[in-house]
């Protein structure tokens, strides 16, 4: 594989028309064990579902093979850590005060 992805994102209907043809030509994707999954891997690599790549009308799709970290120059967290107010990883919580009947207001943002 190209690179040495963590994963592959697709379709589940790219997924599955995947596994059809790999078994038509009787190849068997193997499976890997994530979080307590068994999901399907090609050459080790897992193979996640996402709804969020279209399929378009003529039934053609994209396959995406993912490199993360900064060490692999693959995709890295855009999340800022540290920020001013920060209740969690880029997640800034800001107290705004107090109005007249004691009700406490806060600013959140990502």
């Amino acid at each position: 594989m190209w690179k040495n992805p963590q994963f592959i994102l697709a379709h589940p209907r790219a997924i599955a028309t995947f596994g059809r043809e790999a078994n038509r030509r009787g190849l068997y994707p193997r499976s890997v064990d994530i979080a307590g999954h068994r999901i399907s891997a090609w050459r080790g690599v897992p193979i996640l579902p996402s709804n969020t790549i279209p399929v378009t009308t003529t039934r053609s799709t994209s396959i995406l093979a993912v490199r993360v970290g900064e060490e692999a120059r693959g995709v890295i967290d855009p999340r800022h850590a540290g920020i001013t107010d920060e209740g969690q990883p880029s997640l800034n919580v800001r107290f705004t005060g107090i109005n007249e009947k004691a009700v406490i207001s806060y600013l959140v943002s990502a």
